[in-house]
């Protein structure tokens, strides 16, 4: 072996120990990044189911019940109509506007929509809804001249209006929906056949169709 031998293996030795030690520090890195990534990938859900739970629990859903449907003594050619809300929450308050009221009768007819005015309900709450609908609508079909029939048929109550929650300074968006209260019609004048029917109503929220 000459001198100048064995300088170039010690450097070769050095090297492939600088080398080594490189890659376990890229390696370490990498597992890191990984441990990182992936703390940071949990907390993110955890993150995103805490708040679709408080974004839950300040949309509890309202009640509607129909308390009455009844020919106006005053003019006795508009239906009034009487809903009951209740706001079941005991922290948000409920918005609601653009309301749009109506009764139909199954298959044959459907009053005018009169709209009311937008309003405000406060948590743990009932609110009445009173609305005078007219009953000479353009929307009779070809047979839905009600007025000379007897009997009872079925029919709802329909109400379309934008519903918005809001809770201290947050504020759920606007969902378009439909209430429905379902109830059995006199045919003669479109009154409740059952006096006070105290009926529940069905809320839907983003209805496709609003025909």
């Amino acid at each position: 072996m000459t001198k100048t031998e064995a300088p170039t293996k010690k450097t070769e030795v050095k090297e492939e120990g600088t080398m080594s030690k490189h890659k376990r520090v890229v390696y370490s890195d990498k597992r890191k990044i990984k441990k990182y990534s992936l703390v940071a990938a949990v907390l993110l859900i955890i993150i995103l189911c805490v708040f679709v739970i408080v974004y839950k629990s300040i949309q509890p859903r309202p009640l509607f019940i129909l308390e009455d449907l009844y020919v106006d003594s005053v003019s006795n050619s508009s239906l009034m109509v009487k809903l009951l809300s209740t706001n079941p929450s005991s922290k948000s308050s409920l918005y609601y506007s653009k309301i749009g009221m109506r009764v139909w009768v199954e298959g044959n007819f459907e009053t005018e929509r009169v709209f009311l005015a937008n309003t405000f309900q406060k948590p743990k709450s009932v609110l009445a809804w009173t609305a005078a609908v007219a009953t000479n609508s353009n929307n009779a079909r070809i047979n839905g001249s009600f007025q000379m029939r007897d009997g009872v048929t079925k029919g709802n109550v329909i109400v379309d209006l934008s519903i918005q929650w809001k809770s201290g300074i947050l504020s759920s968006s606007k969902f378009s929906s439909r209430i429905r209260c379902p109830l059995l019609l006199n045919l003669k004048d479109l009154t409740s056949a059952v006096s006070k029917p105290m009926s529940s109503c069905s809320l839907l929220l983003n209805p496709k169709d609003f025909t």
